[in-house]
């Protein structure tokens, strides 16, 4: 089920990142292919640096109303994109996606997957985000917090073995980045 889940975060955005278009276009051509296959699709659109621990708490807020005894009631995805602050400096995709795990750790059945641009990755990075991520890593020894805060955020992905690059789609703006949340 797992991997089903992380497949299918993957598969809406890979194909969608392709193509090179701006975040907004990457976020309606993502939520139309949710859409189609069945999921609900609740489309924040493109936030402009926001602090990502509001946007933590917006989608944490979001994600526990449609919660029922801690399952998602249907199929659910949430999709937001833009640049993401913290202590007010743009995070690149990988912070952003940890950043998400750390703030999003209580969810239970939540998969995230946020691509978009980090320096010294060509095309654009993604990294997957399941309910067991910071259990695995730490078991692993890592800190994630200490990564975050060194911007060392891509290591922890790449321990995990769940990150992926989309070559060849171009670099997307430095600190921008597509962000799916699915509760499933």
């Amino acid at each position: 089920m797992r991997t089903q889940r992380l497949d299918l975060l993957r598969s809406l955005v890979a194909e969608v990142t392709a193509e090179g278009d701006p975040i907004v276009a990457l976020l309606q051509r993502a939520a139309a292919r949710a859409a189609a296959q069945g999921l609900v699709v609740l489309p924040l659109g493109l936030q402009a640096a926001e602090d990502l621990r509001e946007l933590g708490a917006t989608l944490l807020a979001i994600a526990r109303q449609g919660l029922r005894d801690g399952h998602a009631a249907a199929p659910t995805l949430i999709l937001s994109g833009g640049v993401a602050l913290r202590a007010g400096q743009p995070l690149d995709a990988a912070g952003q996606a940890l950043s998400l795990a750390l703030l999003l750790d209580a969810l239970p059945n939540a998969y995230t997957l946020v691509a978009g641009a980090v320096p010294g990755t060509p095309g654009v990075w993604g990294g997957l985000l399941a309910p067991d991520s910071l259990l695995r890593a730490r078991a692993q020894g890592l800190r994630p917090e200490q990564l975050l805060d060194q911007a060392r955020s891509a290591e922890f992905f790449a321990a995990l073995g769940d990150q992926f690059a989309l070559p060849g789609c171009g670099s997307p703006a430095a600190g921008a980045a597509v962000r799916a949340l699915l509760l499933a």
